[in-house]
């Protein structure tokens, strides 16, 4: 073997000995130095057969293992989710804690002040509901009063006022159902019995019915006596339909034909005629989408209806009422207030009003009541604030003479109307605003002096808050509500 082969057999060695090399690659150089064939490299094994089944489960498990993890990291982010919503929900009940504080330390001040005499409007305002709550009747109380007034022989009336004329309407409505639930009959049949002595249709007895009867139920009767028998009586059919909001309409509406078997616009269309039917049918066809409360149509709108109305109302316009049967049948309470305040702003301060009340075309085209056009009042009705409205029908009621009224010339069924079917703090708000608008023949006076016996006293306690016998000082709070 020459020298140059065994240096390179040591060299290879060395290479297999400091691990550079495998065994396998030293034995192929060895055979290729020495001239001998290389070693054969023993075959692989042959994999064994994959089983069909075995190869899905398993494949199936490996599914279910990335459903598992996936499954996981969504737990995972849930309960970092359930954390942030406890820690924001902690905070919540922090900030309640603490309005509340807020709260009990402003009835503390408020009580506070009512003591020293103090005016504190808005502080009243914030805390209307939580006093409403705080004074809170006692339902079983009243009905057990009502229960002494009305046992034995005749009725005592002064006590029955005394729980009638001090509650508000849902106060009324909860003890109605109190007495209902106690005795298995409702207690408006039995005060009807009760006060017998009486013509039901006549004024106590009908306040009575008023006061104990929802307010969307009495719209529906007032709409059905407005227009029965011989006649109609324009202006309660106007004191619901031109005060009541679309919503209230929409449920009278169905609720007439439900009770009494005819439609509201047939009724209305076949008691009316002239234009003064075609606004009264578009008040009751409004749709309701405007609820009171809501903020008014924007300004542009409203500035297109000021422009409309102001066309019309001008001496050379062909038809003065088309633009307001445009405006008013599904306008709301904050639609009129901005119509008006814009009117006013566009017109050098007219009063659209005012337009509307002197507007003579209203006099001669159609038919009147008591020497008031009809379609004048049906205007008015909406146009003015409600309490408004209600203060002026309570003037006209006053005076309505012999023949609007009854034998003392005094309209006893719309006062009635007024005084029962709305709440204790908005008959407030309307004496207030009819000494306002008559500043020389106060309410109370006009009561003392124009209502007789029970139904004086059962007025002028709804209306300032006390009865017949006990009138000191309640005319001035009662005008702050």
């Amino acid at each position: 073997m020459d020298p140059a082969t065994v240096q390179a057999l040591r060299d290879t060695k060395q290479l297999l000995d400091d691990g550079i090399i495998t065994e396998a690659d030293f034995e192929a150089k060895k055979a290729e130095l020495l001239g001998q064939p290389a070693p054969e490299t023993p075959a692989a094994e042959p994999e064994p057969a994959v089983d069909p089944e075995e190869a899905a489960l398993r494949a199936a498990i490996a599914g279910l293992e990335a459903e598992l993890t996936a499954h996981n990291e969504q737990n995972a982010y849930y309960e970092g989710e359930n954390a942030q919503i406890e820690q924001e929900n902690a905070q919540l009940d922090a900030e309640i804690a603490q309005k509340s504080q807020e709260v009990e330390e402003l009835k503390g001040q408020y009580f506070q002040a009512v003591a020293e005499g103090l005016k504190l409007g808005k502080m009243h305002q914030l805390l209307a509901c939580d006093i409403r709550q705080i004074n809170a009747f006692n339902c079983g109380r009243d009905v057990e009063r009502i229960e002494r007034a009305i046992a034995g022989w005749g009725t005592n009336e002064r006590m029955l006022l005394d729980v009638l004329t001090a509650r508000s309407k849902e106060q009324l409505l909860g003890i109605a159902q109190e007495y209902e639930a106690k005795h298995g009959k409702a207690l408006l049949p039995v005060l009807k019995s009760e006060l017998s002595g009486f013509l039901w249709d006549s004024p106590l007895p009908y306040l009575v019915r008023c006061l104990l009867t929802p307010s969307e139920d009495l719209d529906v009767e007032f709409l059905h006596d407005s227009m029965a028998g011989w006649g109609t009586n324009d202006g309660q059919l106007i004191e619901v339909l031109g005060t009541r909001s679309a919503f209230e309409l929409k449920y009278a509406s169905d609720n007439f034909k439900e009770k009494y078997g005819k439609d509201l616009r047939s009724a209305v269309d076949g008691d009316t005629s002239g234009k003064y039917s075609e606004l009264l049918l578009a008040f009751v066809d409004a749709i309701p989408t405007r609820r009171e409360g809501d903020k008014p149509e924007d300004n542009d709108v409203i500035e297109m209806y000021a422009t409309s109305i102001h066309d019309g109302l001008e001496p050379d316009s062909e038809d003065c009422v088309a633009p307001l049967e445009g405006f008013l049948p599904e306008a709301s309470a904050a639609d009129i207030r901005a119509l008006k305040k814009k009117y006013a702003e566009l017109y050098g301060g007219e009063d659209v009003v005012e337009k509307v009340r002197t507007d003579k075309r209203f006099d001669s085209m159609w038919e009147s009541e008591n020497g008031r056009s009809n379609l004048r009042m049906l205007l008015l009705s909406r146009l003015h604030e409600p309490v408004t409205y209600g203060a002026i029908v309570i003037d006209h009621a006053l005076k309505a003479g012999f023949l609007g009224g009854g034998f003392d010339g005094v309209d006893e069924k719309a006062l009635s109307r007024v005084l029962g079917r709305h709440n204790k703090n908005f008959v407030f708000k309307i004496a207030k605003r009819h000494d306002e608008l008559f500043p020389d023949k106060p309410l109370q006076g006009r009561f003392e002096k124009s209502l007789k016996g029970d139904f004086r006293a059962a007025c002028l306690g709804i209306c300032f808050g006390a009865n017949e016998s006990d009138l000191s000082g309640v005319g001035e709070a009662a005008a702050g509500e």
